[in-house]
């Protein structure tokens, strides 16, 4: 695959005519609702309110807390 990524050849130039609306992260955290984009002071507060340390080790040890 290395190979014929090297035989390609171009000027390194694009163009793009077509333009996409902006797509809301939709992020929603319980207790707090939705998160707004950029996050502002009052949700970040609720956020630092909200949030609590995981019971023990690494995420990858917490996996069992996601699911």
């Amino acid at each position: 695959m290395l190979a014929r990524l090297q035989q390609l050849k171009g000027s390194g130039k694009f163009a793009s005519i077509q333009t996409a609306g902006f797509l809301f992260p939709g992020l929603e955290v319980a207790g707090v609702g939705e998160i707004a984009y950029p996050v502002n002071k009052p949700q970040a507060m609720a956020l630092i309110q909200a949030a609590h340390k995981a019971p023990f080790g690494p995420l990858s040890q917490n996996r069992e807390i996601f699911h």
